[in-house]
């Protein structure tokens, strides 16, 4: 095989998490139980380890993000662990942002919420903020528990498998460089329960789909 797969990105917007990325002979995300969590000295900022949001942003407008995620005791069923991941949005300048979690970094360079200059990228020079892999998985598949008040209110999984550049998933919904794109799995959902509600875990599972062969889950 030819093309080799340097890197993978993957960009999360939910409220509860725990992830298995799987493929028959090929790689794992890496801390994909978010078992292991890691305060950075410069900033205080607690993240699972290889994980980050808004505490480790670049940009413009990086200093008034907050770091939107936390550590969790609620684990899916069947869970070996003891932790997940919860992600939630928040309130910046009066705008509403997002909770964001991803194994890249996030550039805040612009107040608009759809700006060219918002994105989550892989950073090729920093091995934190980047996954090489050498192989296309098979499969992805993730636990989400959705909480929220509402019931037409949307999460988003969305993971992107590209070649070796420092890739971009930007918020206007394009990415780049285009010619690096591999593969795509993106899935949309609705509230798994009710804001104050039980926690209720569902599994999203489907294969990975190269760029002639992409579908939604």
């Amino acid at each position: 095989m030819k093309h080799i797969v340097n890197s993978i990105l993957t960009l999360f917007f939910f409220s509860l998490l725990s992830l298995n990325l799987s493929a028959q002979y090929g790689p794992q995300f890496e801390n994909r139980g978010f078992e292991q969590w890691t305060t950075r000295e410069a900033t205080s900022v607690n993240e699972p380890t290889h994980w980050h949001s808004g505490g480790t942003a670049t940009g413009t407008w990086a200093g008034f993000l907050s770091n939107q995620i936390e550590q969790s005791s609620q684990t899916r069923p069947g869970s070996n662990g003891s932790k997940s991941v919860r992600v939630f949005p928040n309130s910046i300048l009066g705008i509403t942002a997002n909770g964001t979690l991803t194994n890249g970094r996030i550039n805040a360079g612009s107040m608009s919420a759809s700006g060219s200059d918002n994105y989550n990228y892989t950073q090729r020079a920093e091995s934190s903020f980047n996954t090489p892999i050498s192989q296309l998985p098979d499969s992805l598949s993730v636990w989400v528990c959705f909480r929220s008040q509402s019931t037409t209110d949307k999460a988003q999984v969305k993971a992107v498998v590209h070649g070796d550049a420092d890739y971009k998933i930007i918020a206007d919904g394009t990415e780049e460089p285009a010619d690096k794109h591999v593969a795509t799995a993106v899935s949309s959902f609705t509230r798994t329960s009710t804001a104050n509600g039980d926690y209720t875990w569902h599994r999203l599972s489907h294969r990975v789909r190269s760029r002639q062969h992409q579908r939604e889950w």
